[in-house]
């Protein structure tokens, strides 16, 4: 996608989910959900920690339905360095948490790293 292609409406809904997921980001590692608790370690944003603590009890919103629903594909190397996309297989996701969690982090993967 060009930057040119980003206008109108969906220009307003990237800003708004980068913005949405960063401050979530960043509201994880300030309540001490973290990747690595380790002194000196990266204070990268810990999913994994938030999704044990909170999978049990986490109800599927009407977006989170709509997410489900349409799920974002991922991208994978194929054979010969290609790239492929490919339909996202929830292995360890034992929360309904775990795969929404999965799925944004793909949104944010895919509009930050993906191609067209």
């Amino acid at each position: 996608m060009r930057r040119d292609d980003v206008v109108g409406e969906l220009e307003t809904l990237a800003f708004d989910f980068f913005y949405w997921f960063s401050r979530f980001e960043f509201a994880l590692k300030e309540n001490a959900f973290l990747a690595s608790h380790a002194v000196g370690a990266r204070a990268s944003p810990g999913w994994d920690e938030f999704v044990k603590a909170w999978g049990a009890v986490f109800q599927l919103t009407v977006a989170a339905q709509e997410l489900r629903a349409l799920p974002p594909k991922r991208q994978v190397v194929a054979a010969n360095n290609a790239l492929q996309w490919v339909d996202e297989d929830f292995n360890g996701c034992n929360t309904e948490l775990a795969k929404v969690v999965r799925l944004l982090k793909n949104v944010r993967n895919n509009l930050f790293h993906g191609g067209t």
